[in-house]
Formats: structure tokens, sequence, C-alpha cells
């Protein structure tokens, strides 16, 4: 049998067999004899049935764009995530956020990662850096190669204690790529 055929009658055949469903109980359960409003039910419960399919095959193309855009994939290094308040001179404290990651560009072409946002917790960022292994060397100017993996890492650093020492602490960071792709990264922080 020829697949396009099934495909075909799968199209067809759903909306009708959920519509006969939708009718018969309704039928059924409300004794209605009305030959009119037995015909509207019918016709609506197909529009009903094609509207919720192609809203979800609309979805599904969204998820699956989505999921093709996303040229870089992080994974962070459990041991390379931490926190850490140390106390000033002043008296004040000051926090840092330090994040390794393993990068992974799946495109066919150079990328960088633009300068990453702490999104969570909401504090004021003093100063945030991206730095990308190329070799020996370090710099955040250095672009992810294709088809390959490289070390790199997050730092931000924050005046005031986030959090009690020996806690953990929950961030979430929005990290861009240069094509403009968004992604979110969310860990929980061990303290040193």
């Amino acid at each position: 049998m020829n697949l396009s055929y099934l495909l075909q009658f799968k199209e067809v055949s759903l909306p009708i067999i959920f519509s006969l469903v939708v009718t018969l109980s309704t039928y059924l359960i409300f004794d209605i004899t009305n030959d009119l409003i037995i015909l509207l039910i019918f016709c609506s419960s197909i529009l009903i049935f094609r509207t919720a399919s192609s809203w979800i095959k609309e979805l599904n193309k969204k998820k699956l764009l989505n999921e093709s855009r996303h040229l870089i994939k992080i994974f962070p290094i459990d041991h390379e995530c931490f926190w850490v308040a140390a106390q000033q001179k002043d008296g004040s404290f000051a926090t840092q956020i330090a994040i390794g990651f393993d990068a992974s560009n799946i495109s066919s072409k150079s990328l960088r990662m633009m300068e990453p946002k702490l999104i969570k917790p909401r504090a004021k960022v003093e100063y945030s850096n991206c730095v990308i292994k190329s070799g020996h060397l370090h710099d955040r100017q250095y672009p992810i190669n294709p088809f390959s993996t490289t070390h790199g890492s997050f730092t931000f650093l924050i005046h005031g204690q986030l959090a009690k020492r020996g806690s953990r602490l929950k961030v979430k960071i929005k990290i861009t790529d240069q094509t403009g792709f968004v992604q979110f990264l969310k860990l929980n922080l061990k303290s040193r």
C-alpha cells in the first residue's frame, strides 16, 4: 500500500472519526433529534479538530526551528562551577560567580559567544567576562571552531554577599551567540 495514500487517509479520516464520535455522544447524551443541530455539531467538531491539529503542527515547527538555531551547546563542568564571597578591607563583601564549561559548535562556521548576563539572582554586576580557550591561549575574542568543542568560563563579580557561606546559590545566565540566538543556563552552585 502506498505511504502517501495512508497519510492522506489519516488527514481525512481522523477529523471525520472525531466528529462522528462527538456527534453521536451529543445525540445520545442530550437526545437531540433535530437534523440541522446534528449537522451543525458534526461540522463544528471537524473545524475544531482541524484548528487544534494545525496549532499543534505550528508549535512543533517552532520547536524544531528553535532547536536548529541552537548552534552552540554549553555543558557546565560541575567542579568548575561555584560561588565565593570575600570580605573586603572596608568591611563590605564581594561575591564571585565562576562557571567553567565546555562549548560545542555544531555548525559549519566559527561562532563567538557574546558577553553573558546574570539574570538570577538579581544583583548589580560590577564585572562580567566570557573566556574561550584556543590552543594554549584564553580570550573572549576567540571563536569556537566549526564542529568542535572547547573549554570556556564565565565570571561575574558582584558587590555584596548573595547568600550565606556554605549554602547553594541558584543562578540563571543569559547567553547570546553572534547570530543573536539566546539560551539560558540554570545552575545550583556550591559555595567555596
